[in-house]
């Protein structure tokens, strides 16, 4: 059993809601975009986890976090579209923002997703990170995310804040804050040692 299932399970949270009737061409869509994935930006996790822990982590949107097909969600550090690429199925009727420090994944999510489902969108957010981004322009400890106040119903984060330091992982919650909606509802992950 996945860990995130297991999770929703062990509060006693359904692990997925009624799914809407398929669409099949934009399960053709689907299809196509993990098939072009490109490898590079895979290493260590396998096109199967990467299916996998996309298809588990929108289980866990919708079960603990609350998602809604019409909300208006953030995906702060979206990557090469883990989650989008699934959750294309749930918001029909709302829309997707994605942020990443890497351009080409960006590029990427922009031609792949965006072109088969318009309301998902993708900004690059040009932060300087050693491993990621080394060249970005932005220092993480001041960065501003590229949207007006309270522009999202519901916002996540899934394994960013490993990669932040103390001061940058506040300026991302400030931001955070600006930009979710007064009862917006927030889905973060974290790693901790205790």
């Amino acid at each position: 059993m996945k860990p995130l299932v297991r999770l929703a399970q062990l509060f006693g949270l359904p692990t997925s809601k009624t799914s809407p009737p398929p669409n099949r061409s934009l399960e053709r869509h689907i299809e196509h975009q993990i098939r072009d994935l490109p490898e590079q930006y895979l290493p260590g996790i396998g096109i199967g986890d990467f299916i996998h822990e996309g298809n588990d982590l929108v289980c866990l949107l919708e079960s603990v976090g609350g998602l809604h097909h019409d909300d208006k969600v953030l995906d702060i550090g979206c990557g090469l579209g883990r989650v989008a690429i699934p959750l294309q199925r749930l918001l029909a009727d709302g829309s997707y923002d994605g942020l990443d420090i890497v351009a080409d994944i960006i590029r990427w999510n922009t031609i792949n997703i965006t072109g088969v489902s318009p309301n998902f969108r993708f900004k690059h957010l040009d932060v300087r990170n050693s491993t990621y981004n080394p060249n970005g322009s932005l220092d993480p400890e001041y960065v501003t995310f590229p949207y007006p106040n309270e522009s999202f119903s519901f916002a996540f984060a899934t394994s960013l804040f490993s990669h932040l330091l103390e001061e940058a992982t506040r300026r991302y919650l400030e931001e955070l804050a600006r930009v979710l909606r007064p009862r917006g509802r927030a889905l973060l992950t974290f790693f901790l040692l205790n």
